[in-house]
C-alpha cells in the first residue's frame, strides 16, 4: 500500500458501493429491520413487556436504528473506498469524491429531519385502550378521540392524527373517533357493541377554523 506522500490525485469519484462494503451495509439493514420489527410486534402484542412502552419510545428506537444504519453505512463506504484507493496508489479525496460525499451527507441529514418532523400520527392498540380503562386512566363510556388521549397524557400533544390498531381484545363498548383504523379494529369495536368515526382529512382544519371564528365572535 502506498504512503500518503506517494499517492496521486485522480479525477474520478472514489466512493463506490461494491464488494465487502455492500455486504456490511446489507447486514446493518437486516439487523436494524429485525430490531424495528421486534420492537413494533412487541409493542402491539398484548402480553409483551414492550407493550408497556409509549408510542414515542417505540418511534425513538426505530428512528435511532435508521440513523445508525445510515451512519455506519457511510463509514463502511468511506473506509473500504479509501483502502481500495490506497492500494491503487491514489488519494480517496478529490473534487469529485468531495462532491459525492457532500451529496450523501446532505441527503442523510435531510432524511433524518423528514423522519423526525413528518411523522405526526399516533398509533394505539385496542388492547392499550382496554388496559387504560381497566386501570381507570380513561373511561370507555365517554367518547375516545385524540384530544382525550392527549389530555390524559397517554399520547404526546405533538401528534395531529390518530390511528387505531386491532391487537388485543376490547371488552367494553366504546365510541372512538380516529383518523385511521384497521379492519381488525373496526370488527372488534363493533363486536363489543361500540362504534367508530373516521375523520376526513379536512375535519381538523374545519374544526380549527370554526374555533377561531367562534373566538372572534365572542370578542
Amino acid at each position: 500500500m502506498a504512503t500518503d506522500k506517494n499517492l496521486t490525485v485522480n479525477t474520478t469519484q472514489n466512493f463506490i458501493l461494491k464488494g465487502f462494503n455492500s455486504i456490511q451495509i446489507g447486514l446493518y439493514i437486516l439487523l436494524a429491520s429485525y430490531v424495528i420489527n421486534d420492537s413494533i410486534l412487541g409493542f402491539v402484542a398484548e402480553e409483551n413487556p414492550m407493550g408497556m412502552l409509549s408510542v414515542e419510545i417505540i418511534e425513538t428506537i426505530c428512528l435511532f436504528m435508521i440513523v445508525l444504519v445510515g451512519f455506519f453505512s457511510m463509514l463502511a463506504v468511506f473506509f473500504s473506498s479509501r483502502r481500495a484507493s490506497r492500494k491503487a496508489g491514489e488519494m480517496v479525496w478529490n473534487a469529485a469524491s468531495k462532491k459525492q460525499f457532500l451529496s450523501y451527507f446532505v441527503s442523510f441529514v435531510l432524511g433524518v429531519f423528514l423522519l423526525v418532523f413528518v411523522k405526526n400520527t399516533a398509533i394505539i392498540n385496542l388492547s392499550h385502550l382496554q388496559k387504560f380503562h381497566d386501570n381507570k386512566k380513561i373511561d370507555l363510556d365517554t367518547p375516545v378521540d385524540l384530544k382525550l388521549l392527549q389530555d390524559k397524557k397517554i399520547i404526546n400533544k405533538k401528534y395531529l392524527k390518530l390511528k387505531i390498531l386491532g391487537d388485543g381484545n376490547l371488552k367494553n363498548k366504546a365510541t372512538i373517533t380516529t383518523n385511521f383504523i384497521s379492519k381488525q379494529a373496526q370488527d372488534k369495536i363493533e363486536k363489543a357493541g361500540g362504534t367508530f368515526n373516521i375523520l376526513k382529512k379536512s375535519s381538523r382544519v374545519k374544526a380549527v377554523k370554526a374555533s377561531a371564528s367562534l373566538d372572534i365572535l365572542k370578542k
